[in-house]
């Protein structure tokens, strides 16, 4: 077998094995960074799903309450009406 290196073998090795380390490491960093990140995300998606829901369902019952409001200003006009008819009687 040739060599096509200058270095000795035995010292290629040892060089070779700490690349592959490093690269192993490298990989092993980025797997578990994406990792996080798509926990991150799904998070993200669930907490904007229900801050949706809470915003609807607020606005919701602030257009029942507006609604509730304006009824309840119409039932005094009217009842003031009525109090005035009775005063003129």
């Amino acid at each position: 077998m040739e060599n096509k290196y200058k270095s000795p073998i035995k010292k290629l090795l040892k060089v070779f094995e700490i690349g592959r380390e490093q690269w192993k490491a490298k990989t092993l960093k980025a797997k578990y960074d994406l990792k996080i990140e798509r926990n991150r995300v799904k998070f993200l998606e669930t907490s904007k799903a229900a801050i949706k829901q809470e915003n609807k369902e607020l606005k919701d019952a602030q257009q029942k309450l507006e609604h509730e409001l304006k009824m309840l200003k119409l039932e005094l006009a009217n009842n003031e009406e009525r109090k005035k008819k009775l005063q003129e009687k």
